[in-house]
């Protein structure tokens, strides 16, 4: 008898079985168990199919729009990317601090992350591009900032609060 999968089946399965991500956190120091992975994806394919995949048709329909310098997405948006920032989702990969300054990030598996836009880009291609971008900014700030101003007067960098002039 077939047994029927779900896609986050099949990604815990990928994850923890064929590439053993288990096996190479523990070996990196980092450990992250078979049961953690379920319950990350376990909760991706509830986010994507609970409050991405039900407004996605509508959201194609409304579409965004460009004026007067702003750009307005579908209303549903702004409740989906709510929830994704509230669930730490945008986190996942990246790192808790950047030259010293904490910012937030989960430092989890890029395989991780990889399987959990899998899940929302499944629930809506066009909402997963907001994510997405987002972590390509993340990854530039991670190569690329610059170390914290040591000069008096001057507010050290950070996503949070961007570059500051110096008094």
């Amino acid at each position: 008898m077939l047994h029927a999968t779900t896609p986050a089946d099949d990604l815990i399965f990928g994850l923890t079985h064929v590439v053993d991500l288990p096996g190479l956190t523990a070996a990196g120091g980092l450990p992250v168990s078979a049961e953690d992975i379920a319950a990350i994806i376990g909760e991706a394919e509830r986010f994507s199919r609970d409050i991405l995949w039900p407004q996605a048709q509508a959201a194609d329909r409304q579409g965004a729009v460009y004026e007067n310098g702003v750009v307005r997405v579908p209303a549903s948006y702004r409740e989906a990317y709510r929830g994704w920032i509230d669930g730490g989702w945008q986190g996942l990969a990246a790192p808790a601090e950047l030259n010293g300054i904490p910012i937030g990030g989960q430092e989890l598996p890029q395989a991780l992350w990889m399987a959990v836009s899998e899940l929302v880009t499944s629930g809506d291609m066009a909402f997963s591009l907001c994510p997405l971008l987002t972590a390509g900014a993340i990854e530039a700030l991670v190569q690329s900032a610059p170390p914290p101003s040591r000069r008096p007067g001057c507010r050290s960098w950070s996503p949070a609060n961007g570059p500051a002039p110096c008094a």
